[in-house]
């Protein structure tokens, strides 16, 4: 291998990394499609990355932001209580910084499914 090539596998190496460390935002609790039984909370987690501003959190569209608390710029968690039985939808919203975003501000938003059973 020369040394042209030699550089050219550390240029792509490189790339490789960076683009790697794109932003990401999720709600890893609950799973989607997960059962909650009585008496129970449902815990929700909001992770982003690098970080996240302005969360916003509605259990089947009711503001439950109050009830998350940052954890650290990149998460988020909280418990829902007094839950009614049936179909429930958490959505999640909130401002993650992106460098090869235009603006450099990216709007994430996502939701999970999860059934809360007596």
């Amino acid at each position: 291998m020369g040394l042209r090539d030699m550089w050219l596998v550390i240029l792509m190496a490189i790339a490789t990394t960076g683009l790697s460390a794109c932003a990401s935002f999720s709600i890893s609790e609950p799973t989607d499609g997960a059962t909650v039984r009585l008496p129970a909370n449902t815990t929700v987690v909001v992770k982003a990355s690098p970080s996240m501003t302005g969360l916003v959190v509605k259990d089947n569209g009711v503001d439950v932001s109050n009830k998350i608390n940052r954890v650290s710029d990149s998460q988020s968690q909280g418990d829902l209580t007094n839950q009614s039985v049936g179909r429930h939808t958490i959505t999640a919203a909130a401002n993650v910084p992106c460098w090869y975003c235009t603006p450099q501000t990216w709007q994430a938003s996502t939701q999970r499914n999860y059934c809360v059973a007596a």
